[in-house]
């Protein structure tokens, strides 16, 4: 029998058949795209930069740059890209709407927690965005 990679998908047995069902991972209203794993530094430093927003990394949904093709294709909210190679053309630190999505491109996380001024863009941004 040949063997199948079922990715996202589920198994169900029903008696003697088996079903395989796609399994679409459902988004939270806000994405945050990273271009890595993140460490206890960075997990530290995206609590708090959510925090300052009234928001958590509970009310969001992480991706990695490298499992997304388009960021307006997600169906959320707010995307929020920290990547310094995003393969998307946004200015940084500048909300735009795209689709139904606010889409905001960052600088990576590390990058952002070493330089004051980045710090002051990111906030800016992100008042625009959730602290209208």
């Amino acid at each position: 029998m040949e063997e199948m990679e079922t990715g996202f998908y589920k198994q169900l047995f029903a008696e003697d058949e088996l079903y395989l069902i796609n399994v679409k991972q459902e988004l939270k209203n806000i994405c945050i795209v990273l271009d890595k794993k993140l460490n206890a530094k960075n997990e530290n430093f995206l609590s708090k930069i959510l925090s300052a927003v009234k928001l958590s990394l509970y009310n969001t949904s992480i991706l990695y740059s490298e499992n997304v093709d388009k960021a307006s294709a997600l169906e959320t909210n707010v995307v929020l890209i920290f990547d310094n190679d995003s393969k998307e053309n946004y200015d940084k630190y500048q909300s735009v709407k795209d689709g139904n999505s606010t889409i905001l491109q960052c600088d990576s996380l590390d990058l952002i927690a070493s330089d004051k001024a980045l710090k002051g863009k990111l906030w800016v941004a992100l008042q625009n965005i959730f602290l209208k």
